[in-house]
């Protein structure tokens, strides 16, 4: 049971109540826990107690506290300018308690609404710092397309001056070359004039008959043409045909069997693609162990077909062996290259099962390199994109950097 302090005094004017607790010896004043409501006030420091009930309601907000050496010096102000007649109301222990209570939940609800307040007031200052930022940039953009406006003005304006200068010219050169034939015509009907013709015998006006130069038109014709059908073959892929060959070439040499001495083997185990069927239903059914040793067997016999490490790293995923599921998804990938339009499926595959197996070594960075390539060859697929958002969200909650977009390499 803590100890009842009862070292106290106060007074009052019309605005405050002033009250001055006296700690025991040895006691630190900076240390008490101190709790001020609206109608009580709670000290508690080491093993000593103070609580009362106040007589009137007090404004806690203005109120104010003093610490001094031993001693704790409240300004309490009054709601109500009225002066009291004491300072406590008397309580049980259980009201106070109660009282405690109720004042210690007050408390919580105005800290979350102090933060509250706090993350709406961030909130809008962000906002306005990119509204501002935003209406910079609005700003410069209209200086930017005004400046073009008035050059492309002055140009459209030089344009039309020299397109003016042009024709003005012209029409002078016209004018003034139909001033010079009409003043050599001039010239010559004079000449003609002051010229006297005398003749003995008058001859007989000669008629002048005037022949075209040019030739006659022709005769009016057809041409018939023919024309043979020729179906033309579809136009080869020119801009990835070698890296589809060498896909092509790569798929035929995995598909290559390698003699792999185990007795046990029959020869349709042998086969390609039957142990990769029969693992791929056992990890449907579950048994994910039995799946690894036969694909395992498989990877020795077809060590090039990548199609056989994408479903043991599957297998190892489900068994919680993520080091071995990223290994075979890593080594899957690098089969699965060049990158054409054939293995795309293949590749997005890759990256998820490399990126979920990442995650569970809490490698998040690098899973979420993984899983930002698959969101490029897939961007329809909501999954991913949750994927990455909630990696992003991990990578920052972390205390790490912030996620930077130069971080997202391509991989492909």
């Amino acid at each position: 049971m803590p100890i009842l302090i009862k070292d106290y005094s106060w007074e009052q004017n019309d605005n405050f109540v002033i009250l001055n607790i006296n700690l025991p010896v040895g006691h630190v004043t900076s240390k008490a826990e101190v709790k001020v409501g609206e109608k009580m006030i709670s000290v508690m420091s080491q093993t000593h107690l103070f609580r009362i009930a106040l007589f009137r309601s007090i404004n806690h907000e203005e109120s104010t506290l003093k610490v001094h050496h031993q001693k704790l010096e409240f300004n309490l102000s009054k709601i109500d300018k009225i002066s009291w007649d004491e300072l406590t109301k008397k309580k049980s222990g259980k009201e106070l308690t109660e009282m405690f209570i109720d004042l210690l939940e007050q408390e919580r609800k105005d800290i979350e609404a102090k933060g509250e307040q706090k993350r709406i007031k961030f909130r809008a200052d962000k906002d306005s710092s990119v509204n501002k930022q935003l209406a910079a940039e609005e700003v410069k953009r209209t200086e930017r397309n005004n400046i073009k406006q008035f050059e492309l003005d002055l140009i459209s304006q030089k344009i039309k001056n020299e397109k003016f200068m042009l024709e003005a010219k012209a029409k002078k050169e016209e004018e003034d070359k139909t001033a010079q034939d009409a003043k050599s015509a001039q010239e010559k009907e004079r000449k003609a004039s002051s010229e006297i013709q005398f003749t003995d015998v008058k001859k007989e006006p000669t008629v002048s008959t005037r022949r075209s130069k040019m030739p006659p038109p022709r005769q009016r014709g057809k041409i018939t043409v023919e024309f043979t059908e020729r179906s033309f073959p579809t136009p080869l892929r020119e801009s990835n045909k070698p890296e589809e060959d060498a896909w092509l070439q790569k798929q035929a040499a995995a598909r290559k069997r390698v003699e792999y001495a185990n007795g046990d083997l029959t020869e349709q185990d042998k086969e390609d693609g039957y142990l990769e069927g029969k693992a791929a239903k056992m990890i449907k059914n579950g048994d994910y162990q039995s799946a690894i040793n036969a694909l395992n067997i498989a990877c020795k016999m077809f060590p090039r077909k990548p199609s056989i490490y994408v479903l043991r790293s599957e297998a190892n995923l489900k068994m919680q062996n993520a080091v071995r599921a990223a290994e075979d998804a890593a080594r899957a990938f690098e089969m699965y290259q060049p990158p054409v339009p054939a293995n795309l499926d293949d590749r997005f595959k890759c990256h998820i099962l490399r990126g979920s197996a990442l995650r569970r070594l809490q490698m998040y960075t690098e899973a979420l390199m993984d899983f930002v390539a698959a969101e490029k060859l897939n961007p329809k697929d909501e999954d991913i994109q949750q994927h990455c958002a909630d990696l992003r969200n991990i990578i920052q909650n972390n205390g790490g950097d912030e996620w930077k977009k130069e971080w997202e390499t391509d991989l492909l």
